[in-house]
């Protein structure tokens, strides 16, 4: 425990004779401590009446941290080097402890260090003294270093930056390579400044141009040997220069086009410019606020020399730009559509050409916004009109439907919940919705997870079987993947992303083969994997989770309920889909809903403690198999665990066969609680005669609390099995 420092008074005895204390006694001197090296400074430090042979903990973080500075700059440093290396931690420690400023405290502490012994000094240059510690330096050898002007440093810090950017650089370039740099000294963000604009005077650095700024500077700096060509700027280093950039490159383009086709050109609009901004993916964050681009735009018109002006147009309140020096004589900025069906088709062809492919709804109002004169005069949705532009047959009358004689947007299909239009049937356009699909139905299936996670599957058949699974769908993937890049309709990016996703699946193939080869051994009986999935539809679904989901309570229209659902419960195509206009509802439905998936997921967000666990128990174990016979297997293991997990399985399946093995197990095995497990998943799953099975268990059960448990339902409603 810590000593206090106070000294403790002790009551002298009196002098008899006068009654006053006898004088103090002389103290005694404390012979002078050496270094083991002869040195007079002490060694020992004195505290609270006792001496220690190790420095306090704060002189400790000092000694450590002079180490290191001393090791990085391989020199004896100065106390502002030193504060460098110590951590946020160690600075907060030793300004908490001290009153001083972090620089006084660090010269005292390393003044004391001295004195032990533990830290040496050469010297001093100017008013700034430098330290070493034994452990990193030899103090015989070590010296100051070689002081430089600030000028020639900053000099050296302009040739340094210009070194690692490779490029002319701005006083803001050099300001932060220096902030970076822990050898900088007295320099400052001012003096830098100051010191730059002196060295360009004195013809020690050399300006080469100009640049739209950003808040570091408009001048670009060359040290003056260096030779400029080989030291040009290759790219927009400011949003403002970006911004430039893409409005010259779009501009040319649309004068070309103008050009070729004997017209004048249209002005640009904000969204031309933000839509190609987007699509580099360098400036994400500047375009979350539409806003920052609109004042980018306006910055370039409103400069002494304006590389643009805004279009003013009566009655219209977009933005609409060109060059300065061209005349609203040289532009098109007329309305050339009468109907709204010619706009609406002409935003198709053109987002459709700028983007090539067939595009959705968002990608035609985006292109609506990038020209007004397209966007549609009347009140009608968007998305109704595309709907009724894209089809073949319309209305003649008298309850007939003719073939439209000039269609000019073709509706080419769906991709997850998003309709897709191009300019005509192409196979490319065709080609193009299929990739995405194939590519969406490979996403969905995250096979890459399902073989990661087999290692923590505790039942052996099941793992088998999902390893199977992933194989088969892997394998129908890629040979429909095969089939597209083959037919040599998919061009451009789409054709490198199908060539790059056919090497990934083939991939997780080779992974999943190996460790069915590793994990299935000799004549081992494996039945051919299924990969049907069973599902619901809207309606279907609406029917079982009605009861349960109080926000589901008043739909009516099955289509209601998928967005309230959205991707809880996962979803798989319909291969019994025919068209969306059928009349059978489930030859309606383009995707249908997992059946288990359903079960699982209902089971976890209102079920029961009974109902929740297995649905727990089942997820784990099954992943994306819904194949049974894979499961019966671990109903023969004698691990509790394993067969209580295997029922579970059986339970959310919902087969015939599994029903008749919950059936037996509920009455005949020997264990209560996987009796009770099974008595509730023969119901869950639909048993025929599971009322007749409880009364029977809840009467002859050998075990209490399995008479209890069928008892228990017996009493409660026909939503008893979710709300166990």
């Amino acid at each position: 425990m810590r000593k206090s420092n106070q000294v403790t008074k002790v009551q002298m005895p009196k002098n008899q004779s006068n009654g006053r204390p006898d004088p103090k006694p002389p103290k005694r001197r404390q012979p002078n401590r050496r270094s083991p090296d002869g040195h007079p400074n002490i060694t020992l430090h004195h505290r609270a009446g006792r001496w220690l042979t190790e420095p306090k903990l704060e002189h400790q973080t000092v000694l450590r941290a002079l180490e290191i500075a001393n090791l990085a700059f391989k020199r004896v440093v100065s106390v502002d080097e030193l504060a460098k290396a110590l951590n946020n931690k160690e600075r907060e420690q030793l300004e908490a402890k001290y009153a001083k400023d972090l620089g006084q405290t660090l010269s005292k502490i390393l003044g004391l260090l001295s004195r032990r012994g533990l830290v040496f000094s050469p010297g001093k240059i100017g008013k700034r003294s430098y330290y070493g510690t034994k452990s990193a330096l030899d103090a015989k050898t070590a010296v100051l270093p070689t002081e430089q002007s600030r000028r020639r440093r900053v000099l050296e810090l302009v040739q340094q930056t210009v070194n690692i950017l490779g490029r002319a650089v701005r006083i803001g370039d050099v300001i932060e390579h220096a902030g970076a740099s822990l050898d900088i000294g007295d320099i400052t963000p001012i003096t830098i400044t100051r010191d730059m604009l002196s060295l360009k005077e004195t013809g020690e650095l050399r300006l080469t141009g100009t640049i739209r700024g950003d808040g570091k500077g408009i001048n670009l700096y060359l040290p003056a040997e260096l030779d400029p060509n080989a030291f040009k700027v290759s790219g927009p280093l400011t949003w403002l220069e970006a911004v430039a950039q893409i409005f010259n490159e779009l501009w040319s383009a649309r004068a070309n086009q103008a050009a070729a086709n004997k017209r004048t050109p249209r002005p640009l609009s904000t969204g031309d410019i933000r839509a190609h901004l987007a699509a580099s993916g360098q400036y994400a964050e500047r375009l979350t606020d539409p806003q920052t681009l609109v004042d980018a735009m306006q910055n370039l018109a409103s400069t002494k020399k304006p590389l643009i002006r805004r279009v003013k147009r009566s009655g219209q309140k977009a933005m609409l730009w060109a060059p300065a020096n061209v005349p609203d004589t040289d532009l098109d900025i007329g309305d050339a559509y009468v109907t709204d069906s010619e706009r609406i088709c002409e935003a198709v062809r053109r987002a459709s050409h700028a983007l090539g492919r067939p595009v959705n709804l968002r990608d035609v109002k985006d292109e609506i916004e990038r020209d007004p004169a397209l966007r549609p005069a009347g009140s009608y949705d968007l998305f109704k009109m595309l709907s009724d532009l894209s089809r073949e047959m319309v209305n003649a009358g008298g309850g007939m439907r003719e073939k439209r004689a000039s269609q000019q947007v073709h509706r080419i299909g769906k991709i997850k919940d998003e309709s897709y239009y191009f300019t005509d049937k192409s196979p490319e356009a065709y080609a193009y919705v299929k990739f995405r699909r194939l590519e969406m139905r490979w996403s969905a299936m995250r096979n890459d997870e399902q073989l990661n996670a087999l290692e923590t599957c505790s039942l052996p058949s099941v793992a088998i079987g999902r390893a199977m699974l992933v194989a088969t769908d892997t394998r129908n993937i890629l040979k429909e993947l095969n089939q597209i890049i083959t037919g040599g309709h998919l061009t451009g990016a789409p054709q490198r992303e199908a060539k790059e996703l056919r090497e990934y699946v083939n991939e997780i193939l080779n992974r999943a083969n190996e460790w069915l080869k590793q994990r299935v051994k000799g004549k081992q009986e494996i039945p051919i994997i299924n990969p049907a999935i069973p599902g619901w539809t809207a309606e279907e679904l609406l029917r079982v989770i009605k009861p349960l989901y109080p926000r589901a309570r008043d739909i009516q229209t099955p289509s209601k309920l998928i967005p309230l659902i959205g991707d809880a419960i996962r979803r798989v195509p319909n291969p019994d889909f025919k068209n969306r206009f059928s009349k059978n509802p489930r030859m309606a439905a383009e995707y249908l809903y997992d059946r288990t998936d359903a079960l699982l997921y209902i089971a976890k967000e209102w079920g029961g403690t009974e109902c929740c666990l297995q649905s727990t128990l089942a997820g784990n174990e099954l992943g994306r198999l819904r194949d049974p016979r894979f499961v019966l297997p671990a109903l023969a293991l004698k691990d509790f665990n394993a067969r209580l997990a295997a029922v579970a399985c059986l339970a959310f399946l919902w087969s015939d066969q599994g029903t008749k093995e919950l059936r037996s197990i509920a009455v005949n095995d020997h264990d209560p609680g996987i009796r009770q497990s099974a008595l509730w998943g023969y119901g869950f799953a639909g048993g025929s005669d599971a009322r007749d099975l409880l009364k029977v268990c809840s009467e002859g059960d050998i075990d209490v609390r399995v008479r209890s448990f069928a008892k228990e339902v017996l009493n409660s409603s026909e939503e008893s099995w979710w709300a166990l």
